[in-house]
């Protein structure tokens, strides 16, 4: 049967080596909520991916996936059956992250467009809630095939220091058209609107200035400023 942890988890770093047998499937769920039986949590899957078994799975579905939702890149190095990987997934506010063999393979944002995306289009798409954050269990799952684990190894994350809370999205007008923001471009900007006010000295009101130091991380137009573009 599954097993499960007794305690949840908000922000975490879980990482483990596994193995399974020709043919076979498996995999790690976490976000988990026992109140949503039918999809209890978003899983990490761990399958033999070039079985003529499973020929006919969808990139979605593949090892180191957000199993039925999102595809890990296409030339993750995995080890065949019978030989043992590496495994890490990151949850640190909205933003998950799931490693094979010390590579990351697949990053995403709970609750974002491409997840809403990929949940529409999965057996998922009933539930209103999933893809969202949530603090809960991991689990690991019995599909039914031999797989063995080793080396489990969990470790609790602060939380992020800014926007912790769900994502966000900053409207801003580059000429007359307005442009989205990403949360960890919202951060950066953020660090640097923090850094400039704490230079200022006497007294005086800092003032912001779009220039080379901070044109990197603004996507080109961001901005339009005192009749200026950023770039």
């Amino acid at each position: 049967g599954d097993i499960i942890t007794a305690q949840t988890f908000d922000n975490f770093e879980l990482s483990w080596e596994w193995r399974i047998e020709k043919d076979g499937n498996n995999g790690v769920k976490y976000l988990v909520t026992e109140g949503r039986p039918a999809a209890p949590g978003h899983e990490y899957q761990m399958i033999d991916d070039d079985a003529p078994k499973w020929a006919s799975l969808h990139a979605e579905s593949k090892t180191a996936s957000f199993y039925e939702v999102l595809p890990p890149a296409a030339d993750r190095p995995l080890n065949p059956p019978g030989q043992w990987n590496r495994s890490r997934i990151v949850v640190r506010g909205q933003i998950i992250e799931h490693w094979l063999n010390d590579r990351n393979v697949l990053t995403y944002e709970l609750g974002s467009t491409a997840v809403k995306a990929g949940i529409a289009k999965s057996k998922f798409n009933k539930y209103p809630d999933f893809g969202q954050k949530l603090r809960g269990h991991i689990m690991l799952t019995d599909h039914g095939d031999e797989a063995w684990f080793r080396a489990i190894k969990l470790r609790e994350l602060p939380a992020p220091e800014f926007f912790s809370s769900p994502p966000v999205a900053l409207l801003v007008r580059a000429g007359t058209t307005p442009a989205t923001m990403s949360v960890p471009l919202l951060r950066r900007l953020f660090s640097f609107v923090l850094a400039a006010l704490s230079a200022s000295a006497g007294g005086e009101p800092a003032r912001l200035e779009f220039n080379r130091d901070i044109r990197p991380i603004l996507s080109e137009n961001c901005f339009h400023c005192h009749g200026q573009d950023a770039n």
